[in-house]
């Protein structure tokens, strides 16, 4: 069912209703790139960055595309996988959405089961709305702003909250990343965490390991996109965590002209970054 968003002001019951409406995309998506996961050839190719794509990218990208242009046909998509809207035009759109169809590439590409579907609604620059399916972990997380964080797994529903894993700061555990931890960030990691335990893991499943308690701080110095935050973010700060810029220490915001991430650290409890 197509939603009319033009005149609409996003209230709470609103969002949540959306959110199940994303789901099954979600699922759909996750259902194809496992299809290609378990395929001999996965249809490697690389674009001009270097970055690496798989039939399993594409075929994702056009499920999820397909899907949020029958629920909301006014929204603009900002796709990893797609062509963007110029600025000049997208700036004038309250809401987008913004997807990542298979963050984590090269995890996907070594079988490593540490991959997931990104999608997340923005608001007037803030992510509002996030599913997070983890498909080869048979894992998924969700959440819409005022309405909590959730996570579900073998079957089984749980609200994620956070006031629960308050942050020992003498025994703080560090959430990093498996293919893309650079110099800066070893170097960060270095100076104000030289004991902490280190934690890797791939794509956004490592805000996984901060909403499920099993990681304290997620710092990233490094280049990331909207694609690979907006969804994560959102399913944090339901879940009583945060994310801020680096140097600001301000929420992230989405839409922007660059499309780049300022660098940012992720908090698995929201008390620990005021």
């Amino acid at each position: 069912m197509a939603i009319n968003f033009v005149s609409l002001v996003m209230e709470k019951a609103t969002l949540y209703n959306l959110l199940r409406e994303i789901i099954p995309c979600a699922q759909e998506a996750g259902a194809a790139i496992m299809d290609v996961y378990h395929q001999e050839d996965i249809g490697i190719v690389y674009k001009d960055d270097d970055s690496p794509v798989t039939k399993a990218d594409m075929m994702a990208n056009a499920i999820i595309e397909k899907g949020l242009k029958l629920i909301s046909p006014s929204i603009p998509i900002i796709s990893e996988e797609s062509e963007v809207m110029p600025f000049h035009e997208r700036k004038n759109h309250r809401y987008v959405w913004i997807v990542d169809p298979l963050d984590g590439t090269r995890e996907f590409i070594n079988r490593n089961g540490e991959f997931c579907v990104n999608i997340a609604l923005v608001e007037d620059g803030h992510s509002v709305l996030g599913v997070l399916l983890m498909p080869a972990l048979k894992e998924m997380a969700y959440a819409s702003k005022g309405s909590g964080a959730f996570h579900e797994k073998n079957g089984h529903t749980s609200k994620l909250d956070n006031t629960q894993f308050p942050i020992n700061k003498e025994k703080l555990r560090i959430a990093c990343s498996r293919s893309y931890i650079n110099k800066e960030t070893k170097e960060y990691i270095g100076t104000h965490y030289a004991n902490a335990e280190q934690i890797t893991s791939g794509s956004a499943t490592k805000f996984m390991l901060l909403c499920n308690g099993k990681a304290d701080i997620y710092p990233r110095l490094g280049t990331t996109m909207e694609w690979d935050i907006a969804a994560p973010q959102i399913i944090l700060e339901e879940a009583g965590g945060c994310v801020v810029d680096l140097q600001s220490k301000t929420k992230l915001v989405y839409n922007k002209e660059d499309l780049k991430n300022p660098e940012f650290l992720a908090y698995s409890n929201a008390n620990y970054c005021q």
